[in-house]
């Protein structure tokens, strides 16, 4: 089910392609953040207003391609990249492979392809964040007890060691 306060970025180099895109997303109950053709253009987008999602081509207009932009976003932006691409050649799904996009989806595809590409686009995010704050809880709790903790894998190799357990 669809959740009308995600915003979602389109990111596309052909407008006929971008404005079909944005009336299947728009039909799908998504709100639309914005469309852009190039990296330059996308890269202020995402910086001025943050979307939920990008939905975005691996060709752009300019010298810099999706895959590129799809790094830059995962290194600084935190946001989830679903291609949406013509090309499914393996040197290309190497490449944009390497940016941990959450989804890949080739043109021509159905309505029902791109709601399932969303859908599990952003709960596989949703679900990643939850394990990074809870990862981020357990450091921090571990840190700050006062006496030595060792936590140790089933190999009894020491997996985390906190302050004092390190003092000692």
């Amino acid at each position: 089910m669809s959740d009308k306060t995600t915003s979602i970025l389109i990111v596309e180099d052909e407008s006929i392609v971008a404005k079909d895109i944005e009336l299947t997303v728009k039909r799908l109950g998504y709100s639309v953040f914005g469309l852009a053709d190039s990296y330059g253009q996308a890269l202020r987008l995402i910086t001025s207003l943050r979307p939920d999602l990008i939905l975005m081509d691996i060709m752009l207009n300019g010298k810099e391609s999706g895959i590129d932009l799809s790094q830059k976003i995962k290194e600084k932006y935190n946001i989830p990249v679903i291609f949406l691409t013509a090309y499914s050649d393996s040197s290309t799904l190497a490449k944009a492979k390497l940016t941990g996009p959450y989804g890949y989806v080739l043109k021509p595809f159905t309505e029902e392809d791109l709601q399932v590409a969303i859908e599990v686009g952003l709960n596989s995010f949703g679900l990643e964040e939850q394990i990074k704050d809870s990862e981020e809880r357990y450091q921090t709790t571990l840190s700050s007890i006062g006496e030595a903790v060792i936590a140790t894998g089933r190999d009894a190799k020491i997996d985390f060691m906190n302050p004092q357990a390190e003092k000692l």
